[in-house]
């Protein structure tokens, strides 16, 4: 299935006191998993979809970026991942070992459900 986002690319992404310009470049949102059970820390549930925003990384391990989103029918997201490394000549995937010594900045945002109620 093909679909458009509407989102400005181009905006900075502000960490603080500093702005990352290109962020959000190239982010392609794909439909990565479908049917998938997710096991939150009080919930489980089955039949979510996973949409991955972005997941590159070059070979050093500079420049990668890794954001998902999990949403599930009759409720909408349910979790949300969104993981980098940052210094001044770029950003870097938090679980690599090479980008530990590396960046001076970390960011990690993790959004889980933790109840709902369904009418």
């Amino acid at each position: 299935m093909e679909w458009e986002c509407f989102f400005d690319d181009a905006q900075p992404f502000y960490f603080g006191a500093d702005v990352i310009d290109k962020f959000y470049l190239d982010w392609n949102y794909k439909i990565t998993e479908i049917d998938t059970t997710l096991q939150l820390e009080s919930l489980l549930l089955e039949g979510a979809i996973e949409i991955t925003h972005v997941n590159e990384s070059d070979i050093a391990g500079v420049n990668s970026r890794l954001s998902i989103e999990y949403f599930a029918s009759k409720i909408g997201l349910i979790k949300k991942d969104l993981k980098a490394f940052y210094s001044g000549t770029g950003i870097g995937l938090a679980s690599d070992c090479i980008w530990l010594s590396k960046g001076d900045r970390e960011l990690k945002f993790t959004q889980e459900l933790i109840s709902y109620k369904i009418k």
